[in-house]
């Protein structure tokens, strides 16, 4: 199946137009990423999520981040506003197996969320909840056997958003040790 048709399975999904927001969201892959984007994209990320990754013990790094978001695997959904087309979010994830988190090419098919970042304009409206909506659709249609979603330890508002917005998911050990920066959730999609 060709990339871009991954959003066009879920086209329904693709605006999101309640809550006083009207956007659209719209898939890319990196190659696709202009550095404009690109530097929206690290900018948002880093005001949202330095002090957290510095606090969990990883360190942020601008340089690494930046070539995270040019990694072949990685997929996007950008979210931006209807009326002027300025980006407000987006969404880094890929398709993988579970233990890629660890480097090991191990596990059932999974699609994981590195990164869902929104500007605080867009936040506390239900988008990050039609997001992760869209995205387990996605996997769904992809055939994945779960979603996975990253959390950095010490990140209060994305481990309150996955417990008070979203269903099914639980805590993750067997790819992640209990050591490490980050916790992985994972939600069971289909029985693999």
């Amino acid at each position: 199946m060709p990339p871009e048709q991954v959003l066009q399975d879920v086209a329904a999904f693709a605006k999101f137009d309640r809550n006083g927001l009207d956007l659209e969201i719209e898939f890319s892959s990196p190659k696709n990423l202009s550095a404009k984007t690109r530097k929206f994209m690290l900018t948002l990320a880093k005001a949202q999520m330095e002090d957290v990754v510095n606090g969990s013990g990883y360190g942020w790094d601008d340089e690494d981040r930046e070539e995270e978001l040019k990694e072949e695997a990685s997929r996007y959904l950008l979210v931006r506003r209807r009326e002027d087309r300025a980006l407000v979010g987006f969404v880094d994830f890929r398709f993988t197996l579970q233990g890629d988190i660890e480097q090991k090419m191990e596990g059932f098919p999974s699609l994981l969320v590195n990164d869902l970042q929104l500007a605080p304009e867009v936040q506390r409206k239900g988008l990050g909840r039609h997001l992760a909506m869209t995205l387990e659709m996605i996997a769904r249609k992809q055939k994945m056997t779960f979603m996975q979603l990253k959390i950095f330890k010490g990140c209060d508002a994305g481990e309150g958003f996955v417990s008070t917005k979203l269903k099914g998911f639980a805590p993750d050990t067997t790819w992640v040790s209990p050591s490490e920066p980050i916790r992985m959730l994972q939600k069971l999609l289909s029985p693999g």
